[in-house]
């Protein structure tokens, strides 16, 4: 008899792990709150237009990123992916012009320059703290950390 796993929640952690337990042979049974599942990575529609929830940019999906090493576990092909360039386009409240988030460091930089001048410090800062998470990201941490006492 195998052994099942409820899981709760259908987002992106809830979805890999009901899929990764079933590939184990677990019995797996995945409950939702929302009429879709993805949340974060979902989408929803009202009067005819589509808004993205949230994190519906994917990453991860190349070579020895998390979402290659997924569908590998999985023994499934990772879906076709296209990279965006812009990778997303922002407009601020009263603004018809977005402010284009580039693939290029470079044309990224000068797009913020543009947009927000004497802003570079601040950028740098956050350049710091992301090095910082992605050499965190990349040890494979377990999440959440567990509790030393």
């Amino acid at each position: 008899m195998a052994k099942r796993v409820v899981v709760i929640g259908g987002g992106i952690g809830g979805l890999t792990t009901a899929a990764l337990l079933a590939q184990r042979g677990y019995r797996v049974q995945l409950f939702e709150q929302a009429a879709q599942l993805g949340g974060c990575a979902s989408t929803f529609q009202r009067r005819g237009f589509t808004f993205d929830v949230g994190a519906t940019q994917v990453a991860g999906l190349e070579p020895g990123g998390i979402h290659a090493e997924i569908f590998a576990a999985l023994q499934l092909p990772p879906p076709p992916a296209t990279p965006c360039d812009p990778a997303c386009a922002v407009y601020l409240p009263g603004e018809t012009t977005p402010i284009n988030v580039w693939r290029s460091r470079d044309r990224w930089q000068l797009e913020r320059q543009r947009h927000f001048p004497h802003s570079e410090r601040f950028w740098q800062g956050l350049e710091q703290l992301f090095a910082i998470s992605w050499r965190f990201q990349q040890r494979q941490p377990i999440l959440p950390p567990p509790q030393r006492f």
